[in-house]
């Protein structure tokens, strides 16, 4: 083979080898586009499921804000309203009231509240069910906004407690409270059963000198216990006098046991004359606070006080040593034959009366015949054994007990019977006006005819008048008491009471 042959050959076999290569890499080429033309289409195709997914998670996302915005309006609802009546709850009342206050406060408006309890709800609850009860306070309640009108914000504090309030009224707060009381005062009707409505009401109005909400919340307080006081279906609006009557009760609440304890609370007298002699024989003890800067204090100003701090006992101990040193020299010499001192039904609970009257009888030397118990029906609310017990040992030294304010409860010929009663003082409801009442006298002469078979000592209490007292001495009750004789005087004035003409 030539030379030129054998180029030809070499190239020929060199193209085919090109060519082979040119098509393994096309192929190559080729496979790798359909592979990528395959990855781009499935990244595509996951893309577009991963906006699908995107758009749902973002639509679910949305659903679930708008749900947790509805609940969340809901649990503020509910935190907010009363789920009975539907009204708003206290925590509510308090942040509106206190808006209101300071709105009105540097707007220089008025703002007034009125707060609403309802009269012997119980009763409703008791007689007809608790079914009926909430009927009852759901009915209220409308009827309550209704009468509100527009303008005033209503709220239901708890139980049968209701507050309304206008955060500015121009027309004066006391009227327009109580024509709004007269409206809700009305009887309502549930299931045929006609339910009476009535209210009591204390309205207060945001004034310069009541410029804060608690004091507003105050004042409401004390003019709604105000009307509770006053008796059923009253609106009382707040005023300057009662402001001060709950200032000095807090005051007097804080200073009562200093005062037992350095001596400020002291025994007064109030004579105790025998009409048969015409003369003083005996007094009753009452306490009067001499207080070193409002004077003498009289015993309903501090004895609920006394009650509710639980300083009974330190209080008749105090009244009880005064009044046997004071009377003891009267005693001494025969002039004074009974010395009166009550004793709260409170202090038969703990079981030391007995040794704190023995103990006070040694101390002073009062003699213990002189002494005279008075306790009223409310201790057989206690443990009628106990009560006995203390008593008798009393009764055992000497001392005499007496049933005060006889007539006046459903059970006191129980005492006669169950304890043991030396004296009855008749109270001066039943003495009052007497001689100028046939049957209050038929019911004296039947007390009086009792007593003596009995073997009891009878004291008339509230004797006023001269007639009265002759009239009741001459029914046979010459034991008496009252304005008609003496005010309840100090020890040093008593004195010449006794020796001295009683009529």
């Amino acid at each position: 083979m030539t030379t030129s042959a054998t180029d030809t050959a070499d190239t020929r076999r060199a193209l085919e080898r090109a060519q082979r290569r040119a098509g393994r890499e096309r192929r190559a080429r080729e496979a790798a586009e359909a592979l990528f033309e395959s990855r781009v289409r499935e990244l595509c195709a996951l893309n577009r499921r991963l906006a699908e997914l995107t758009a749902r998670l973002e639509e679910r996302v949305a659903e679930r804000t708008r749900e947790s915005a509805v609940e969340r309006e809901r649990a503020l609802a509910l935190a907010e309203h009363d789920p009975l009546t539907g009204l708003a709850n206290r925590a509510r009342y308090l942040r509106v009231l206190g808006d209101a206050v300071r709105a009105a406060r540097d707007e220089g408006r008025r703002a007034v509240l009125m707060l609403v309890d309802v009269d012997a709800f119980r009763e409703v609850n008791d007689t007809f069910g608790h079914e009926a009860g909430d009927a009852f306070l759901r009915l209220f309640a409308d009827r309550l906004v209704a009468a509100a009108g527009e303008d005033g914000f209503v709220a239901r504090l708890g139980g049968d407690e209701f507050a309304v309030l206008y955060p500015e009224r121009a027309d004066p707060a006391a009227a327009s409270a109580a024509a709004l009381h007269a409206e809700i005062c009305q009887p309502l009707a549930h299931n045929g059963i006609v339910l009476e409505v009535s209210c009591s009401a204390g309205v207060a109005c945001l004034t310069a000198d009541t410029d804060d909400t608690a004091t507003l919340q105050r004042d409401a307080d004390i003019a709604l216990r105000a009307a509770k006081a006053a008796g059923r279906r009253q609106c009382v609006a707040i005023d300057a006098a009662m402001r001060e009557a709950v200032v000095l009760r807090q005051r007097l609440e804080s200073e009562l046991a200093a005062a037992i304890a350095e001596g400020q609370i002291r025994a007064w007298f109030q004579p105790i004359v025998d009409l048969g002699s015409r003369r003083c024989i005996g007094a009753e003890a009452l306490a009067r606070w001499h207080h070193p800067e409002f004077g003498v204090l009289e015993p309903a100003v501090f004895i609920p006080l006394m009650e509710k701090q639980g300083l009974a006992d330190a209080l008749f101990r105090a009244v009880l040593r005064d009044a046997c040193v004071a009377l003891r020299p009267l005693a001494a010499r025969g002039a004074l034959r009974h010395l009166s001192v009550n004793v709260s039904p409170s202090q038969f609970r703990f079981g030391t009366l007995g040794a704190d009257v023995l103990a006070i009888l040694e101390e002073t030397g009062f003699p213990p015949q002189v002494l005279v118990l008075e306790i009223t029906e409310a201790v057989l609310l206690l443990e009628l054994s106990h009560t006995r017990d203390t008593l008798v040992q009393l009764c055992a030294q000497g001392a005499r007990v007496a049933l005060d304010d006889f007539g006046t409860g459903y059970s006191n010929l129980a005492y006669l019977r169950s304890l043991p009663v030396h004296c009855v003082k008749l109270d001066k409801s039943l003495t009052a006006g007497v001689e100028d009442d046939p049957r209050a006298g038929r019911l004296i002469r039947a007390f009086v005819q009792m007593a003596g078979t009995l073997e009891l000592e009878l004291v008339a209490e509230g004797v006023e008048a001269a007639a009265q007292a002759e009239w009741l001495a001459a029914a046979g009750c010459v034991l008496q008491q009252g304005y008609h004789f003496e005010r309840p005087l100090p020890a040093e004035r008593l004195e010449a009471v006794f020796g001295r003409d009683g009529t």
